[in-house]
C-alpha cells in the first residue's frame, strides 16, 4: 500500500542515508541560519557528500561537526550585502551634508537680511547693484538653502527626484559661489571650502544613484 508515508520513506533512501530537502525544508534553513535566500532563485541540490546546497549556501544543520569546515556562501550574497551598505552610508553622508549646508546657508542668509549681523563688508558690495544686504541675504535663502533642504528630505525619502534635486542644489550652490568670485571679486576662507562641498555633494550624489537599483526608490 503506497501513500504519504512511502513517499517520505523513498526520499529517505538518498545516498548517504540523506534525502534530497524540499525547496521550502531547505529555505527555511537557509532563512534562519544563513543569508536570505531570494524566493526567484531558490535552486535545491545535493553535494557529493549528501549534504544539501542551496544556491551555494550550506544550511549550518547540515555541515559536520569540524569546526573548520565553514559555511559556504554564495559570493553573490557577500556582494549585495556590501553593496547595500554602500549605498545606505552613501545616503546618509550625502543628507548630512546637505542638511548642514542649508542650515549655514539660512544662518548666513537671515544673517544678511537682519542688518548684516554677521558683519559683511559694506564695501563688498560696491561692485554690485545692491545697496544693503538684504536682496543678497534672501538671495542665499532661495538660491541655496531652499534647493539643498530640499534635496536632504528626497534624498531621505529616497524619491526617485532625489538625483537630479541632489545635483542641481549643488550646481546651484557652486555658480552662487562663482557669482561672487566674478562679480564682488573679494574673496573669504569660506568661498573655497563652499565650492568644495558643492562638488562633494554632485560626486556622492553620482555614486550613490549609480550603485543605488531604480526599484529601491520612492515616487
Amino acid at each position: 500500500m503506497t501513500g504519504p508515508a512511502s513517499s517520505a520513506d523513498a526520499a529517505s533512501a538518498a545516498p548517504g542515508g540523506r534525502g534530497v530537502p524540499s525547496v521550502a525544508d531547505v529555505a527555511v534553513l537557509a532563512g534562519v541560519h544563513g543569508p536570505k535566500v531570494p524566493s526567484t532563485a531558490v535552486r535545491q541540490r545535493v553535494a557529493g557528500d549528501g549534504r544539501p546546497v542551496v544556491d551555494g549556501l550550506r544550511p549550518r544543520e547540515a555541515l559536520p561537526d569540524d569546526p573548520g569546515d565553514g559555511r559556504e556562501v554564495d559570493m553573490r550574497y557577500v556582494a549585495q550585502a556590501s553593496r547595500q551598505e554602500t549605498v545606505r552610508v552613501t545616503r546618509w553622508s550625502l543628507v548630512v551634508v546637505e542638511a548642514l549646508v542649508a542650515l549655514a546657508a539660512v544662518y548666513g542668509g537671515v544673517g544678511l537680511m537682519a542688518d548684516n549681523m554677521i558683519g559683511m563688508p559694506h564695501d563688498w558690495l560696491s561692485a554690485t547693484p545692491f545697496t544693503s544686504w538684504v536682496v543678497p541675504g534672501m538671495l542665499l535663502v532661495l538660491v541655496v538653502a531652499v534647493p539643498m533642504t530640499v534635496a536632504a528630505v528626497l534624498e531621505a525619502r529616497r524619491s526617485t527626484w532625489a538625483p537630479v534635486v541632489s545635483i542641481a542644489a549643488s550646481g546651484a550652490l557652486v555658480a552662487w559661489i562663482g557669482v561672487q568670485l566674478l562679480v564682488v571679486q573679494r574673496y573669504n576662507v569660506l568661498q573655497p571650502v563652499m565650492l568644495g562641498i558643492g562638488l562633494a555633494v554632485i560626486l556622492l550624489a553620482v555614486v550613490l544613484h549609480r550603485h543605488e537599483p531604480p526599484t529601491a526608490l520612492r515616487r
